[in-house]
């Protein structure tokens, strides 16, 4: 059995179990020709769920994966392989690199029969809190803290792109961005902009973005193909997302990162482009849109929870109630 730990490499640990459903830090933006969302990494039953939102609203699902750290499928959970925490163990890598070293790590894996994994790992603030004129400063010492082990089987171990690809008519396509590096995603910026022109010119996808914990990079990634679709009015536009409810990590990365986003903007918003808004005419997204904390209509009794799952939905009465919208955010459960 292969170890959770070694610590000449690092650490297996699970990023989603299968029985959570639909992931945590799951927002999205509807009305439109195009539907975009954003969650943290979820497992095969979470990719199920956004695969079936993606048909009520009749759209195909296109899940970009922001994740540059090697990361895959067993028995339908997701799981990383974690070398500490700045979680960077591709960095520096080309893609053909990053596949290779990856499809080797999986051979190795399936020659076992079980390995072992760490529940989900959380980042602790470690010594005292420091104060620079009455102000409290943010603690950058963190240690890492792991959950408990399990063992789990090897023969259903995947690349997340196959689980992806066994869905009908969905699509995958992963870019590859360093965790914990914000300014560095204008590298990312364009390959995300390409995506949203393709989707608008199909008028039929749901573009969903993921990278580990939902609130980095795929925060970075739904802004900029939000200031694509909305190069009309973009402050208001802009205002309008970050001032809901679910929408808390976008509003902290815009506030904080505005020479990222500038630049952002200007790769969105080329000089005399036309800044017609893209989405539909008849289904303007601003000034349509309603927020819903937990999924569903703002009159109906259904909601999604981390306990979901699709079986749950497919036989939920209300279901017709829940059309494309304008934006709706599933907070994060504790």
């Amino acid at each position: 059995m292969l170890n959770a730990t070694n610590s000449s490499l690092g650490s297996f640990i699970i990023s989603a179990l299968n029985t959570e459903g639909l992931p945590s830090n799951f927002r999205s933006i509807e009305g439109g020709d195009v539907c975009v969302s954003a969650s943290k990494q979820p497992s095969e039953e979470g990719i199920r769920l956004i695969y079936e939102k993606a048909l009520f609203s009749n759209k195909r699902l296109h899940v970009v994966d922001l994740r540059e750290e090697p990361h895959f499928f067993a028995e339908g959970h997701a799981v990383t392989f974690y070398n500490g925490l700045n979680n960077d163990d591709n960095r520096g890598l080309s893609e053909a690199e990053i596949n290779a070293k990856e499809s080797a790590m999986l051979i190795n894996l399936r020659l076992q029969e079980t390995f072992e994994a760490y529940g989900e790992r959380k980042k602790v603030k470690t010594g005292p809190a420091v104060f620079i004129d009455g102000v409290k400063q943010k603690n950058k010492n963190k240690e890492l803290q792991l959950g408990n082990k399990i063992s789990i089987a090897t023969g259903d171990v995947k690349k997340e792109e196959d689980f992806v690809r066994t869905l009908k008519e969905a699509k995958y396509t992963r870019i590859h961005c360093t965790d914990h590096k914000i300014d560095e995603m204008t590298e990312c910026s364009n390959e995300i902009i390409d995506l949203v022109k393709h989707a608008c010119d199909l008028r039929n996808e749901w573009i969903h973005f993921h990278c580990h914990g939902g609130k980095g990079r795929a925060s970075v990634a739904l802004l900029t193909a939000y200031i694509f679709l909305n190069k009309e009015n973009l402050e208001e536009s802009i205002g309008h997302l970050i001032s809901q409810d679910g929408f808390e990590w976008e509003r902290e990365k815009y506030t904080h990162n505005k020479e990222v986003f500038d630049k952002i903007q200007k790769a969105a918003i080329p000089a005399g482009a036309s800044r017609d808004r893209v989405l539909s005419a008849s289904n303007p997204l601003i000034g349509e849109c309603k927020v819903k904390r937990e999924g569903g209509s703002g009159d109906s009794s259904m909601e999604f929870t981390e306990n979901s799952t699709s079986t749950d939905i497919l036989s939920n009465p209300d279901l017709g109630a829940y059309a494309p919208a304008g934006i709706t955010a599933q907070k994060e459960l504790s």
